[in-house]
């Protein structure tokens, strides 16, 4: 099964990249632009969840072979800040797969240089699995 990352919507604007996938994991990668900042220069908390729910819905949708999810419920706790010019990489690994949810944790590192990996977010998201055909 082969994901790619849309050419336009929320995920392009952010710049944020599936890397790799299987069936119960998703690792992503964003660089951070002056775009993803907020007024202090460090990456938005927002943006972290918008990365980390990309992340947790690829390891879904390779899990569950078919895109046919929606998020309902996520937390997410910042751990560190990252900057311009920073790499962020995502890894997402599902810790439960029932038949109506998935659950999905994600950890956040920063990549600054050649400094160490620095975790950044933890992420934990339920996803509703959907039933029936798909509504236009």
């Amino acid at each position: 099964m082969e994901r790619v990352t849309p050419d336009s919507g929320a995920l392009a604007v952010l710049g944020i990249k599936l890397t790799d996938w299987g069936p119960a994991f998703a690792d992503a990668e964003m660089l951070v632009g002056a775009e993803n900042l907020n007024q202090q220069g460090s990456v938005q908390g927002g943006v972290y969840a918008v990365f980390a729910d990309a992340a947790a819905g690829w390891a879904t949708e390779a899990a569950l072979g078919s895109p046919r999810y929606v998020t309902m419920d996520y937390s997410c706790n910042l751990l560190g800040a990252a900057g311009e010019g920073d790499l962020l990489r995502a890894r997402a690994s599902l810790v439960h797969h029932g038949r109506r949810t998935v659950v999905v944790n994600v950890e956040v590192d920063r990549l600054r240089d050649s400094a160490e990996p620095r975790r950044v977010a933890w992420f934990t998201c339920t996803q509703l699995v959907l039933e029936g055909p798909p509504t236009q």
